[in-house]
């Protein structure tokens, strides 16, 4: 998983050079609209990174101490963070490939705290280990050595660090090299967890466009070891204007699929014609395309 760099230069700062001992990415903002929300924290606090996609996190930190309530709630395909506190209520969604991460952190959270120890700061070239007690994903940063992560999902079996050419610390489920298929296929697994109902529909017709299930598991590795954000833009930079209007296409095909195209789904399609710079009069037009192409209503009547 990517950890941006301005979001960990700031919990390291907050934590006097610390390096969290866990991090999970959230589908969601904590408002649960269109976003991502990046979770860090140890057993003492939890830091909240969220924000729209495309743009700046707000960060909130909370000391377990603050919290009310901090539930999981099951709704498959998702799981759904409930965070409550005198003054707020965040709601984070998650999808169900991450509840043993999110158990994890809710077991630690109510762990008792473990004596402080001296992490060196991000300047150091040293490295800062995180506690394996807790079963947690360690991360360990500036390294090229492979490191031991949970996996619960049978796609990601293990993690390695890595130097990202835009500048961000890496930390990957055994994240694929991305080609232009498993490009694809990624950034389709993201509309397909926009809303709330990931639909059968909407993975069936991803399945009938890649008929390839290895290649559907590593688009859905590489977006979770990237995030929305991070893959729409790297796919931005290296994917040619074919290539761009093939994704937004099959994009709104996707969405389409059950006959409603939603909020949050135009909000998203919006967002990658922006950092693909398609015009708004190429979307319609491919927009339009698809919508004759799906009503099979006007085949409902008899001759004229």
């Amino acid at each position: 998983m990517i950890i941006p760099k301005d979001i960990l230069n700031d919990y390291r700062v907050a934590q006097s050079g610390a390096d969290p001992k866990f991090a999970i990415r959230g589908l969601s903002t904590v408002e649960n609209t269109l976003g991502e929300t990046y979770v860090l924290g140890d057993e003492r606090a939890v830091f909240l990174y969220s924000g729209k996609l495309g743009r700046g996190k707000d960060c909130t930190a909370l000391d377990y101490s603050d919290i009310t309530e901090f539930k999981i709630v099951e709704q498959p395909p998702f799981n759904f963070l409930r965070v409550e506190t005198a003054d707020d209520i965040l709601t984070i969604k998650f999808g169900s490939f991450d509840l043993e991460k999110l158990v994890q952190i809710d077991s630690l959270r109510r762990s008792p705290p473990a004596p402080s120890t001296t992490v060196q700061g991000a300047g150091s070239e040293s490295t800062a280990d995180v506690d394996e007690s807790c079963g947690l994903p360690k991360i360990r940063l500036n390294t090229d050595s492979p490191i031991p992560m949970v996996s619960p999902d049978p796609v990601a079996s293990s993690a390695t660090v890595e130097s990202d050419p835009v500048g961000v610390d890496t930390v990957t489920l055994s994240c694929p090299e991305l080609t232009p298929m498993i490009a694809l296929t990624a950034i389709l697994h993201t509309m397909i967890y926009i809303d709330d109902e990931a639909a059968d529909e909407e993975m069936q017709n991803l399945k009938l466009l890649v008929d390839d299930q290895e290649i559907i598991n590593q688009g859905l590795l590489y977006w979770r070891a990237r995030g929305t954000t991070e893959l729409v833009e790297e796919l931005g930079r290296r994917l040619n204007e074919s290539q761009k209007r093939c994704v937004v296409a099959n994009l709104i095909e996707i969405a389409m699929v059950d006959g409603v195209l939603k909020e949050g789904e135009q909000e998203f399609n919006r967002y990658v014609c922006s950092v693909f710079n398609i015009d708004e009069s190429v979307f319609k037009s491919l927009f339009d395309v698809l919508l004759l192409k799906n009503n099979i209503s006007v085949f409902m009547t008899d001759f004229d």
